[in-house]
């Protein structure tokens, strides 16, 4: 009987709704961090924008970091469980297409934030037309991450 209050374990992985706040917590911290660097570049404080950049860079990598070692850690867990569920069967599908529908758009972010970080990189037209396709390819992925996985994770 009371088996059924017991702790969730990573490999139930429609029981993550600590981790899935976490990352939804991070992903308003992206999106509003973006937003100070489109009003900075907007009333042309280059060193302001850029210092923001800085820092959406760090944010984004943290973040991707943070989801990427937790999936590691839920996929090891379900691994070592002998019976998955059909639902964990069907959440491991979707973090395996998540991942690798992502690689490319990481390494993008990763060029992006590398080019435009450099002092004598101007933030200009350029800037702002390659700013907006990254925010609105995260802002997309942002938005069917969290109602397609996030929302299988997201069981109480």
């Amino acid at each position: 009987m009371f088996g059924l209050f017991g702790k969730k374990t990573d490999a139930d992985l429609a029981h993550h709704s600590r981790d899935v706040q976490q990352w939804r917590r991070e992903h308003d911290a992206l999106k509003k961090q973006a937003g100070k660097i489109a009003e900075a570049v907007g009333k042309g404080k280059t060193e302001k924008a850029r210092n923001e950049l800085k820092k959406l860079e760090t944010l984004a990598l943290q973040h991707l970091m943070s989801e990427d070692i937790r999936f590691y850690e839920m996929k090891k867990a379900v691994e070592a469980v002998t019976e998955t569920t059909p639902e964990d069967r069907v959440i491991l599908e979707a973090m395996k297409e998540f991942e690798e529908s992502f690689r490319d758009t990481k390494q993008v972010l990763i060029r992006f934030f590398s080019h435009y970080k450099k002092p004598e990189t101007p933030l200009d037209e350029q800037f702002e037309k390659d700013f907006g396709a990254i925010v609105n390819a995260l802002v997309a992925r942002i938005d069917f991450e969290e109602s397609t996985l996030y929302e299988m994770m997201d069981q109480v």
